[in-house]
């Protein structure tokens, strides 16, 4: 596969899927990850996408309302905000888990894809493949707090730490609605 066609395959997947990671297209698409490395930074430097550990997510466009929160107006920081794309083609951030699942939670109906942002090694996850510490006793932005894992082996050592309780994002949710006393369904 010529260099083009990797690099117009490459952004075929992360429309789709939302993210991508090096390892997984280095498989898919039979080269090795340096080249697949290579390809993120030439895309990356066009503005395609943005590249981040392990990976590439899609470019939110800087400024405006996209640099806020969509629930409570933080400005949301990269080891915890959630990025939102909406169906008809917009995205939003939100500062946490706690914000973005509210958002999905109101939105579900409008939003085609959702990525948490892994809390330990700060790589997007899609929302609904992440394991959740809701509750724990660390503050990080929104209360209560709700971290997003990757593993769910590395929510159940956090947990044990810092307290909380490891949902799926069902559970999360639940916990959420219970807590705000606000019907998100």
């Amino acid at each position: 596969m010529i260099p083009a066609d990797r690099a117009q395959r490459i952004l075929e997947l992360l429309a789709q899927e939302g993210s991508v990671r090096v390892a997984d297209l280095s498989q898919r698409l039979g080269v090795s990850a340096m080249t697949i490395h290579r390809d993120l930074d030439e895309l990356e430097q066009r503005g395609q996408l943005r590249k981040v550990r392990g990976g590439a997510v899609p470019v939110v466009p800087a400024g405006g309302d996209e640099e806020r929160c969509l629930v409570c107006g933080m400005r949301p920081r990269r080891r915890h905000q959630v990025l939102l794309r909406f169906a008809d083609g917009s995205e939003r951030r939100a500062c946490c888990p706690h914000c973005g699942l509210l958002a999905i939670a109101h939105n579900y109906r409008q939003i085609s894809n959702a990525l948490v942002t892994d809390f330990l090694y700060e790589r997007p996850i899609g929302a609904r493949q992440a394991t959740y510490v809701v509750a724990p006793q660390v503050s990080i932005c929104c209360s209560p707090t709700v971290l997003a894992f990757e593993q769910r082996s590395d929510a159940e050592r956090f947990q044990a730490g810092f307290g909380g309780r490891v949902e799926t994002i069902e559970g999360a949710m639940r916990f959420l609605e219970a807590m705000t006393r606000v019907d998100l369904r």
